[in-house]
């Protein structure tokens, strides 16, 4: 209101502003009074404005809170406050007729003006002498509600709210000299520990011998002689089972263990360390097995032995990876006489069993397929008959037309069922050709799908062999 009366005004105006006495409408006033101030010293100096801090949240709660000390002390403190600020020389005497004209109900206007014009005067002379960087750390100046006997029981509360909700996070504790490498250095070795302290010792320099090798039965005789003449020599002491030393095991078992053990040890115990003559023996009978062959050698070779048959080691001796035909042609002969002295050998057994029955059916269904075509007078391709059995080509659910299932049963008989890749071959042949050039249909069936259909239709022609008499839904063993 002062300011719009005071543009443009030659004249003096007196402004009357009605507030109440120990209220927030103070500290409005004084910041009003601060703001003028600034305005004095920066805007009309010509200086760089600078940018003003907005008000905290506790100056806006002082603020407001500013007056309640008074309300609370009541008319005696109030008047007693009154009268030490007017001998400090803060005041006016007029404010200490303030409690009297309350109490007897009667205001003087001229009072309340002289007391007015006192308190701006001193909110004049407050800011008058203060500088720039006085009003910057201006604070307001009120007394708490929350300050008790120079405690502050607001600040107390906050403290105790964030303790009771702060959850102290963990110590990290930090390994003094951490490495990856030596930490599984250290597993490592802990795992070598406990396998080593169940395996019993072996001489450092003895050979260590595969069964697959086929090295001379008297070989193992010898070697076996060396390492209880080597355990016997560094005291070793056959053990004790973990069952029969926790317990666990029951009495006849825990007996046959505790046997089998003295048994052992009674063996080492008497053991003799080899002659000469048996050492060079030994030398002797160590270049008669097949050392160079290994694990993964072997693998291969009855990997090969079930594909072709014993009775195609022509076949079988250039199948094996990593070994020379003459090599394979050796360890066969070998092989086929001693293979039954293996501990597996039942299992091998069986493993060229099945291969040789797997072989039997790939011969049956080929030799059917090259019947079944050669009696075909013309082009199979166009006027073979599948034997479908009910409904033809045509029938309902039947997504392969019968020039497809032709061009797959032509193409099987032409490569051969015994095939490796048969049916990747027959997928490359069905993209190339022009039969199917716009046939999209077969022309996306993957190699599986197209296995699928092939077994499908050598189950037909099966069937219409043996007169409806087909075993296994005309899946072959060696398909599944």
């Amino acid at each position: 209101m002062d300011r719009a009366h005071r543009i443009g005004q030659t004249k003096q105006v007196y402004v009357y502003r009605f507030i109440t006495e120990d209220s927030v409408e103070e500290k409005v006033l004084e910041r009003a009074m601060q703001k003028l101030r600034l305005d004095q010293l920066v805007i009309q100096q010509g200086r760089l404005a600078q940018p003003s801090k907005g008000t905290t949240r506790e100056q806006l709660l002082d603020m407001v809170q500013f007056g309640a000390e008074s309300i609370f002390n009541g008319p005696s403190e109030k008047t007693s406050a009154a009268d030490s600020r007017v001998a400090s020389g803060a005041g006016t005497p007029a404010h200490s007729d303030a409690g009297g004209l309350a109490e007897a109900g009667a205001f003087d206007i001229d009072d309340i003006l002289r007391r007015g014009e006192s308190r701006t005067q001193e909110l004049q002379s407050k800011y008058a002498d203060m500088g720039l960087d006085d009003l910057n750390r201006f604070a307001n100046e009120s007394a708490s509600t929350t300050q008790w006997e120079g405690e502050d029981y607001a600040r107390k509360r906050r403290a105790a709210d964030i303790a009771q909700l702060w959850i102290q996070p963990a110590k990290r504790e930090r390994k003094v000299n951490y490495a990856v490498d030596d930490y599984y250095r250290e597993a490592l070795r802990q795992n070598s520990k406990a396998n080593t302290s169940q395996r019993a010792p072996r001489p450092p320099k003895q050979m260590h011998i595969q069964d697959f090798q086929f090295y001379p039965p008297r070989l193992h005789e010898l070697l076996e002689k060396e390492l209880l003449s080597y355990r016997r020599l560094i005291g070793y002491k056959v053990p004790k089972s973990e069952a029969s030393e926790d317990g666990n095991e029951s009495s006849s078992g825990g007996a046959q263990s505790e046997e089998a053990r003295l048994a052992e040890q009674a063996r080492i115990d008497s053991a003799e360390p080899l002659t000469e003559e048996e050492a060079a023996e030994k030398e002797q009978l160590s270049l008669q097995g097949f050392s160079a062959w290994n694990r993964r050698d072997f693998y291969g070779f009855m990997r090969a032995l079930e594909n072709h048959g014993r009775g195609s080691m022509n076949l079988v001796k250039h199948d094996v990876e990593g070994k020379t035909p003459e090599e394979v042609d050796a360890y066969a002969k070998v092989f086929l006489k001693r293979y039954k002295e293996l501990p597996e050998a039942e299992r091998l057994t069986a493993q060229m069993s099945k291969g040789e029955q797997k072989r039997a059916r790939r011969d049956e269904i080929q030799q059917l397929l090259d019947t079944k075509l050669g009696e075909c007078k013309q082009d199979p391709l166009r006027h073979f008959n599948v034997p479908y059995s009910s409904g033809g080509s045509t029938a309902k659910g039947r997504v392969y037309t019968e020039d497809e299932d032709r061009f797959l049963l032509v193409q099987l008989a032409r490569i051969g069922v015994g095939h490796d890749d048969v049916y990747d071959k027959i997928r490359q042949e069905l993209r190339l050709s022009p039969l199917f050039r716009f046939d999209w249909f077969i022309k996306s069936r993957n190699s599986q799908e197209i296995q699928r259909r092939c077994q499908t239709l050598i189950g037909l022609l099966q069937k219409e062999a043996h007169g409806g008499r087909v075993g296994r839904n005309g899946r072959t063993d060696d398909d599944e």
